[in-house]
């Protein structure tokens, strides 16, 4: 199958490689029913639900026509996080500062909210208000259709780690050269219920399960890199596990065990490794080595985990059986550069960066064949949300 779409209705605008980048993340497929536009809750958050697992309860997109828009940000730069969908808008942040919110049918812009600083922190959506972080040391509440700024938080550090809602709280991470905090806040007032200090920088996006909130550190900070457990009310440590690696990713829950990607420290930093601990314990379960190092969040679906790895120009999507620890297959792609996994009605949908251009890629998830790739002017470092109405 092609990797191009009719070159008279699909191009993307060629405005240089840093203007386009990561434009995939935001292509609407045609021939899908967008008349009535639903609003689900695990289309509002980063990796689609509080557990991070990256599934879509939609029928996704088995066949790919055409691009339906594409949208240029107002400076021309980069896209900066995952979109998230909700009351027929879609929102994310870009590298010129912005959250967006356009409309998911037409991609005309509904409204758009200046900060100083990139938007990395994919956005999170609860009672009409949206959530996102960025470097200029403030979590925002902005109102969901006007755009219109409800309250903000000051933190010590920058945040990239996308926030995680529950019960009316917001938590999520920011990072320094040496620490890090893990804030709890009242996503009405914005005021602070707790907050945990770690001992190393946080730039992994926090996972809920059973009261507690698991996030990990990255390799910033000293004494140490660690999976953390804390309790979601009182903010207390439960436990933490130290690895010799570098987490950046989220991590990812199923059935009380808890998955993470990390990259080696050590003297071999093309290794990487996909930790599985119990989730009430800590207790490593398993780990499974890889020649490249994992630095993108995993997926889980029917007792599978699916993850990237990368070094340089090899990068490649892993399908592993959680109980045998046995690969299923494994997917390599053209070039560098790899996103997380996304997946939706028997279908893995993953962005990378080829050769410096980029392919939006559609798996068979139980073969990992390819069933279509859509190339792109620019590289895919965030994972594609996933939407038919």
């Amino acid at each position: 199958m092609s990797d191009e779409v009719d070159k008279n209705k699909g191009s993307l605008i060629p405005s240089g490689k840093r203007e386009i980048q990561r434009y995939s993340s935001f292509l609407v497929k045609r021939g899908l029913d967008l008349a009535k536009l639903a609003v689900r809750p695990n289309e509002a958050i980063f990796r689609a639900n509080l557990q991070r697992i990256g599934v879509y309860n939609t029928k996704g997109v088995h066949q790919f026509n055409e691009v339906k828009w594409k949208f240029l940000t107002k400076s021309g730069w980069g896209v900066g996080s995952s979109p998230v969908i909700s009351h027929g808008m879609i929102f994310f942040g870009g590298l010129d500062g912005y959250l967006y919110a356009l409309d998911i049918e037409t991609g005309e812009e509904k409204w758009s909210f200046q900060t100083r600083w990139e938007v990395f922190s994919s956005p999170a959506i609860a009672d009409d208000m949206i959530f996102f972080g960025n470097y200029s040391h403030y979590l925002y509440a902005l109102d969901i259709m006007t755009g219109k700024e409800l309250w903000k938080f000051k933190t010590e550090y920058g945040i990239s780690s996308s926030p995680a809602i529950a019960d009316g709280t917001i938590y999520f991470g920011d990072e320094d050269i040496h620490f890090g905090h893990l804030y709890a806040l009242d996503i009405n007032t914005g005021e602070e219920k707790w907050k945990f200090k770690a001992e190393e920088s946080i730039s992994s996006s926090p996972a809920i399960a059973d009261g507690i909130v698991f996030f990990g550190s990255d390799f910033q900070g000293y004494g140490g890199v660690n999976l953390y457990a804390v309790d979601v009310k009182t903010g207390k440590g439960k436990w933490r596990s130290r690895t010799e690696d570098t987490i950046i990713t989220s991590p990812a829950i199923a059935d009380g065990i808890v998955y993470f990607g990390a990259a080696e420290r050590g003297d071999d930093p093309r290794i990487g490794f996909l930790y599985a601990l119990d989730a009430e314990s800590g207790k490593e379960k398993w780990r499974f080595g890889t020649e490249t190092p994992i630095l993108v969040s995993p997926a889980i679906y029917n007792g599978v985990i699916y993850f990237g790895a990368k070094y340089m120009s090899f990068c490649s999507l892993h399908a592993l059986d959680i109980k045998t620890v046995k690969q299923r297959w494994k997917f390599e792609t053209e070039g560098c550069d790899i996103s997380s996994p996304s997946i939706a009605d028997g279908v893995v949908y993953f962005g990378s960066g080829d050769d410096y251009l980029g392919h939006l890629y559609a798996l068979d998830i139980t073969t990992g064949k390819e069933k279509w790739k859509f190339k792109t002017g620019g590289e895919i470092s965030y994972p594609p949300s996933i939407f038919t109405g």
